[in-house]
């Protein structure tokens, strides 16, 4: 009996005592001689993650980490970061990194990853990931579908070409205004290359892009494949915009208009316009900024106006 008691006291410690061997020296001393452990959630370091001050990582000392800073230290890879497995926040901005990827992570809330060199970008189940900042780097396709993204950066990406926000959360969409033009998400500022951005059934209007971002379609198809649902983007003019009380529009080509449907900046209906003129009044409306839907023969346009 005394035996079997020492093998499983020895095999604990083992346990305890794993150390995690990391490919990236300069992430291991980030963790080991900086103030990496933001232990109050001010964003401020107070200790490092060496717990015991052996100079190494083991795998206990990992697992007690729930907010980890790791910015601006010259890290090329993060190959180690699946042993964190009680992490909540990372804050990895500021390198050089070029892959990232997080899987079955149901703690993981916060990721910030900006300003570095990252080609791909792997979230995958992450329930519990809210906010995302992965800014300022070379990202192609994001696909957010099965976290619980709610808000974040993705602008200067200039080779960003699609995102998938369809995730059955209510996404947030900040907006900057633009003196003579549309207001644009900041999310999807600096991204040229940008084509679509596929979102739930219920945020269709609460997303919209001005210039440079003027072609970006913004889905709600379940496959999220692009397709030739809604008009070009010169096929309708609003005069004038911004309106006083009568909106007036005109198309390019024929078409014959069954609903008009404004919604608010937070994509709720505010008023429908059966079988409308060419001119809607809006004199009742309140100051502020708003979506117009066109809903007509040839399938849904969708504009954006100032009251």
């Amino acid at each position: 009996m005394k035996k079997y008691i020492f093998l499983l006291i020895l095999a604990t410690s083992f346990v305890n005592a794993q150390i995690i061997t990391f490919s990236d020296t300069n992430f291991k001393n980030a963790l080991v001689n900086t103030n990496c452990v933001d232990n109050d959630n001010n964003s401020i370091g107070e200790a490092d993650a060496d717990v015991n001050n052996d100079n190494e990582i083991e795998l206990m000392e990992a697992q007690n980490v729930i907010r980890l800073l790791v910015f601006n230290q010259n890290i090329n890879s993060l190959n180690g970061i699946e042993n964190f497995t009680n992490l909540q926040k990372l804050n990895c901005s500021s390198n050089n990194l070029t892959t990232l990827s997080f899987q079955n992570n149901n703690t993981l809330t916060s990721l910030l990853c900006n300003s570095n060199q990252i080609i791909n970008l792997t979230l995958n189940n992450l329930p519990s990931l809210t906010e995302v900042n992965c800014s300022y780097n070379l990202i192609q396709s994001l696909d957010l579908s099965t976290t619980g993204f709610v808000q974040g950066n993705f602008s200067n990406n200039p080779n960003l070409q699609f995102i998938n926000l369809r995730n059955n959360v209510l996404n947030m969409c900040l907006v900057f205004p633009f003196p003579g033009s549309d207001y644009t998400c900041v999310m999807f500022l600096g991204c040229p290359a940008l084509q679509m951005v596929c979102l739930d059934d219920n945020e269709n209007m609460g997303f919209f892009s001005g210039p440079p971002q003027n072609n970006v379609q913004f889905s709600t198809n379940s496959d999220c494949n692009l397709s030739s649902d809604s008009f070009a983007n010169d096929e309708v003019t609003l005069f004038p915009n911004p309106v006083k009380n009568e909106l007036n529009f005109s198309f390019n080509k024929w078409v014959c208009i069954d609903k008009i449907i404004i919604y608010n900046s937070l994509g709720q209906v505010i008023k429908q316009f059966i079988a409308p003129k060419l001119s809607i009044d809006l004199s009742d409306f309140n100051a502020g900024y708003y979506h117009i839907e066109f809903i007509s023969n040839e399938g849904k346009f969708r504009k954006n106006f100032i009251k």
